[in-house]
């Protein structure tokens, strides 16, 4: 990988991951999941998952967001969000550019 794309790679699960441990309230199990995997084909998926609730938050809270979508989403190929009353999980795919083997 590229230092350019390990960065970008590295900031938006940086701001997924910050997102989930803040997020990861209100269950009996605050617990925070990260997964990275290189996939066939120059692929990199990340999965970042909480098992909080937004449920017991306050409105303000909840409505209230900074940039960290933004730039997830600027910076990986593909970003699905899933929530539920178990908790959230980002998924985030970037395709690599052909380079060097480092």
């Amino acid at each position: 990988m590229e230092a350019d794309e390990l960065s970008d790679v590295v900031l938006a699960i940086g701001e997924a991951t910050s997102n989930a441990v803040l997020h990861a309230v209100a269950s009996d199990t605050e617990q925070v999941s990260i997964t990275i995997e290189h996939r066939p084909g120059r692929a990199i998926e990340a999965v970042i998952s909480n098992r909080g609730s937004w449920l017991h938050r306050s409105e303000r809270e909840r409505s209230g967001g900074g940039r960290g979508l933004g730039i997830m989403r600027a910076l990986m190929g593909n970003v699905d969000i899933a929530t539920d009353e178990h908790g959230t999980t980002v998924r985030m795919h970037r395709q690599l550019l052909p380079g060097s083997s480092r």
